[in-house]
């Protein structure tokens, strides 16, 4: 019933205009930072660790506009996953940099697209999958309604999908040697042994190391990509070159460059980061943060 009820809630968001989602969602948003549950909590403690040079009352309004900026990413996804791609690309204000990405196509080497979980990152697919030839790595939801809604979602756009194993990895190194792009969400926390550690907002975050092995492999250029939100029914899409450090050939300095091109993204618009993913839960030397503990 709750698979259901959840697919279902979003093809009915798909049916109202931008405009009043956001509105909507924005209102949720604020009814969630009032209930102060989880969500609220570890956004509250990951803004405190990423902006301790905040005072108090600044990072409160950090939350508060994160939670606000969550609800409508709630809402939002009924269009941006059930509009016709042509329909969404009328929500595109401005596009920003894209000549990074062009100069990136024209070594021949492939393009590697950083799309950290800010924005509409989804809105960075539908852009590109109908400008350029896109593997992007997907890891399914355990939930099999989902898998369909999402997976449907993002091959209308024209990107192919690749799982996030040996066998998907395989698949962004043949599309890099063909010159192609390929996209990746850098922000999660890898599997154990597929990371290291490196520091995001001066905290010790574990990292992927997959970024690092694909430049290595195949010399490709780094490029990242945000849709920001704008007003009521808008998107502003931003690409910036990655920082020279991510090219180093030590794996370290590679991967605090990878964090750094996060960073990057998010100093855009702070508010609208995912901040209630548990992302700093894996310690140096073994240990675990408990958030549970952590937020209350």
């Amino acid at each position: 019933m709750k698979s259901w009820l959840s697919a279902t809630t979003l093809k009915l968001f798909a049916l109202f205009p931008l405009w009043l989602l956001r509105l909507v969602g924005n209102g949720v948003g604020y009814v969630a930072w009032l209930s102060n549950g989880r969500s609220r909590q570890i956004t509250a403690f990951n803004i405190g660790l990423c902006f301790n040079e905040l005072s108090p009352l600044q990072q409160r309004a950090l939350v508060k506009q994160s939670m606000r900026q969550l609800g409508v990413l709630l809402l939002e996804m009924g269009p941006v996953w059930r509009w016709r791609p042509e329909r969404l690309l009328k929500t595109v204000k401005e596009v920003s940099g894209y000549e990074h990405i062009e100069q990136a196509e024209q070594t021949g080497k492939g393009t590697i697209l950083i799309v950290p979980h800010l924005g509409s990152w989804e809105m960075v697919g539908v852009y590109l999958g109908k400008r350029c030839k896109v593997t992007a790595l997907y890891q399914p939801p355990e939930d099999p309604r989902f898998h369909k809604i999402i997976h449907t979602a993002r091959y209308r756009t024209g990107i192919t999908l690749a799982p996030t194993n040996m066998r998907g990895v395989k698949a962004l190194l043949k599309a890099l040697k063909a010159g192609e792009s390929v996209a990746i969400l850098p922000d999660q926390t890898p599997a154990e042994g597929s990371g290291e550690f490196a520091d995001f907002y001066g905290q010790p975050t574990y990292t992927m190391t997959l970024v690092h092995t694909l430049i290595k492999r195949t010399g490709a250029r780094v490029v990242s990509g945000v849709a920001k939100r704008e007003g009521l029914n808008q998107f502003h899409l931003q690409f910036q070159p990655a920082p020279a450090s991510i090219y180093s050939e030590d794996m370290l300095t590679s991967v605090a460059g990878l964090n750094e091109c996060v960073e990057a993204c998010v100093q855009l618009c702070p508010e609208q980061y995912q901040w209630e993913y548990n992302r700093f839960k894996l310690l140096p030397g073994g240990q675990r943060r408990n958030y549970r503990d952590s937020t209350k």
